[in-house]
């Protein structure tokens, strides 16, 4: 610990909610949800599909009012989930909101015969949250189904969180321990046994072996059907455990790797007397400018599981690699309110850009047109003649074009159709882009239906006669700002 909790840290609520029925969910969570919107609070949920559609059904119309993210696919990675919400809480602090976030961990295996259990790998995650999640002054409830998990694991979730949401309420919890203690206490337990037959066994002593060994272990991944990004996740993550055992350990530097059935597992072991720290790659590197301590937390980021055993003369990392969730890309969506530095959809419709894109380098800008049919093909034919040439004379509008404007609407350069709008013509109010037109003139229409004319010819005139200049090779066509 780096020192005593802040105010916020001490009033973080990490509250568990176990239910073992539908009955249990409605009855304990339905009546602080109904708190919650009456109190004006934002609520956001992460939840599964059934979980949903029960809360929706016994909250009617309130549901509406709260905020519900996509699940799918969030926990592909138990380290990338635990980190993404982290940042998602840390950039609604910076935005001066608070939500109370409500998630419920999908840790089911994603093979049937697991080499590793992924509910009891994600407790490390939950104690961790407890103060890595604590400085954000938002609240965190993790719901959990009893039915799914054995005993053992349900009680040490109620053990890892400060409160527990029951049928009398959110309620604090005698029993919580630590996160330091938690850890710690995990580590201490030895891992399972090292297969005798592996895919490859390497014993590492120099830094400049690490070259050879990222060419091993590509091969070893690609032979087993990943592909060139699962396997550079997997070079990556392994690369940075060994780093950190030849830096920090004591040499020789074993790693061995093997596979149980779709899922790549390595182990790192050394000889150090210096064990990690067990909170190790659960909090961020901190400033971007600082060297090393990335090790451990990028390794959680791209394996699914990691775990660790500190015993008196050996360190062990084992590292988790999954067909699925190493290919997978953690999906679904956290919803919030815009923060200034992210344009609202609303804004991002409307055309607001920052001046960095407005004024980026390299682009000309391109003139609107003033007449839709010549790019589009809308418009009723006749012909015309303006300087000898055979042009398209006006008629009547049949239809709307899908920018919203019909073959009369002149496109004002570098104004909306919504700006001030054009004069018209005094003799059939043809727009003439801000001009008036002369008696009997037929500028901005297109070719009536049935004369056989072709329609989308660019118009090289303007409202007053003279030619524009031909478009530059560079410049890019106008119609489709047309919009």
């Amino acid at each position: 610990m780096t020192g005593p909790a802040s105010p916020v840290a001490r009033d973080f609520v990490h509250a568990a909610l176990i239910v073992d029925s539908e009955d249990a969910l409605r009855a304990r969570l339905v009546p602080a949800l109904r708190r919650s919107v009456a109190a004006h609070e934002r609520v956001h949920l992460l939840v599964g599909a059934h979980v949903e559609r029960v809360l929706r059904d016994a909250l009617g119309t309130v549901a509406d009012r709260l905020e519900w993210g996509e699940s799918a696919t969030f926990h592909l990675r138990l380290g990338f989930a635990y980190e993404r919400l982290r940042r998602y809480l840390a950039a609604q602090h910076a935005a001066g909101s608070s939500v109370h976030v409500i998630t419920e961990a999908d840790v089911s295996a994603p093979e049937r015969d697991a080499p590793v259990d992924r509910a009891t790998a994600h407790l490390s995650y939950e104690s961790a949250c407890g103060d890595a999640y604590a400085d954000y002054g938002c609240a965190v409830t993790c719901l959990w189904d009893s039915r799914r998990h054995p005993t053992p694991l349900i009680e040490s979730v109620r053990t890892l969180h400060n409160h527990e949401l029951t049928d009398s309420g959110c309620l604090p919890n005698s029993g919580h321990v630590g996160s330091a203690d938690y850890l710690r206490r995990i580590s201490e337990i030895p891992l399972a046994a090292v297969p005798t037959m592996v895919d490859l066994d390497v014993g590492l002593v120099a830094l400049d072996q690490l070259n050879p060994l990222r060419a091993a272990l590509r091969g070893w991944a690609e032979a087993r059907s990943f592909d060139a990004d699962a396997t550079g996740d997997v070079v990556v993550a392994v690369t940075e455990v060994a780093t950190n055992g030849l830096v920090h350990g004591a040499l020789p530097v074993r790693l061995r790797c093997w596979h149980h059935g779709d899922t790549l597992i390595v182990q790192v072991d050394d000889s150090g007397d210096r064990p990690i720290p067990p909170t190790a790659g659960f909090r961020g590197p901190g400033s971007a400018d600082r060297v090393g301590g990335r090790g451990l937390w990028l390794a959680r980021q791209l394996a699914d599981v990691v775990t660790m055993h500190c015993g008196e003369s050996s360190t062990s990392v084992r590292l988790h690699f999954p067909h699925v969730g190493t290919h997978g890309r953690p999906a679904g969506r956290l919803t919030g309110p815009p923060t200034a530095a992210t344009p609202s959809r609303r804004q991002a419709r409307a055309g607001v850009v920052s001046a960095a894109v407005r004024a980026r380098p390299g682009r000309p800008r391109a003139r609107r047109r003033r007449e839709c049919w010549p790019s589009h093909g809308w418009g009723t034919p006749a012909p015309s003649t303006v300087r000898g040439r055979r042009r398209s004379a006006p008629g009547p509008p049949t239809a709307a074009h899908p920018c919203g404007c019909t073959h009369r609407d002149a496109h004002v350069p570098s104004r909306p159709h919504s700006t001030s709008a054009p004069r018209r013509s005094p003799r059939d109010g043809i727009s003439t882009g801000g001009r008036t037109a002369p008696p009997g003139s037929r500028i901005g229409t297109g070719p009536p239906p049935g004369s056989g004319r072709r329609t989308g010819q660019k118009p090289r005139w303007r409202p007053s006669g003279r030619r524009t200049p031909p478009r530059r090779r560079d410049q890019p066509s106008t119609s489709r700002y047309c919009r």
